[in-house]
């Protein structure tokens, strides 16, 4: 019953399962050397991923299907 309880707890805070959109738009970032990484409201139906630099400027926006085939929901 205790091993349960941390199963799902764990799935609750993210730590199992798929990785959420914006999960993966920030590990893309940081993984190419961007600074912080952004994405528009899941409302607008824009699913794209914006890097910026330490400015806060930003210099790179692409699609998130693009980053990963698997991340349509």
């Amino acid at each position: 019953m205790f091993i349960l309880f941390i199963l799902l707890q764990q799935l609750s805070v993210g730590n199992l399962g798929s990785k959420s959109d914006s999960a993966v738009c920030s590990d893309y970032c940081s993984l190419n050397g961007y600074s912080g990484s952004g994405m528009p409201s899941q409302d607008s139906g824009d699913r794209s991923c914006s890097c910026y630099d330490n400015s806060g400027n930003e210099v790179l926006k692409v699609p998130l299907d693009s980053i990963t085939p698997d991340a349509s929901k």
